[in-house]
């Protein structure tokens, strides 16, 4: 990334199920649950009270929109409207075009996420990751302070290593 401002902000797809710091989620009135993504440092809004994705042509967003679903005991949350972004910090991008569905378990004291995104863009097939955790109530996130850099020095503008 040519622009500094950019550098710092967080990939599009969200990474509730990569983030390195806790996640908290909050139930809140009208069937709406709220999840906030250390990693990705957003707040996420899944709404559960079945109402439609918007059209096609409505505002793309980092976080995109999310509905869910009780499927028995687990919760199925689809996401779309992703902003254009990456799937990862490795620079692999993601389209707007891009959904992601994830699948919530919660048995005792742990947590699996298993997500799948989809891109007909950028992926030439579904892109999966399953992450298990461990709930610790006295853990608290710590926002991490970013500073843009330069990762690669003297490399011309527009230079692409190969």
């Amino acid at each position: 990334m040519d622009d500094p401002e950019a550098r710092c902000l967080p990939p599009g797809i969200p990474r509730m199920q990569a983030t390195q710091f806790p996640f908290q989620m909050y139930q809140l009135p009208d069937r709406i649950i709220q999840v906030w993504e250390g990693g990705a440092h957003m707040w996420r809004v899944i709404y559960m009270d079945g109402r439609p994705h918007p059209s096609a042509s409505a505002p793309h967003t980092p976080g995109g929109f999310s509905t869910g679903v009780w499927e028995g005991q687990q919760l199925k949350v689809r996401t779309t409207h992703l902003k254009a972004s990456m799937v990862w910090r490795n620079g692999v991008p993601h389209s707007d075009l891009a959904t992601m569905t994830e699948y919530l378990w919660v048995r005792g004291d742990r947590l699996q996420i298993s997500s799948i995104v989809d891109d007909p863009v950028y992926l030439s097939e579904p892109l999966v990751r399953t992450t298990d955790f461990v709930r610790n109530p006295t853990q608290h996130g710590v926002a991490t302070p970013c500073e843009p850099t330069d990762e690669v020095f003297g490399r011309p503008k527009g230079d692409v290593p190969h």
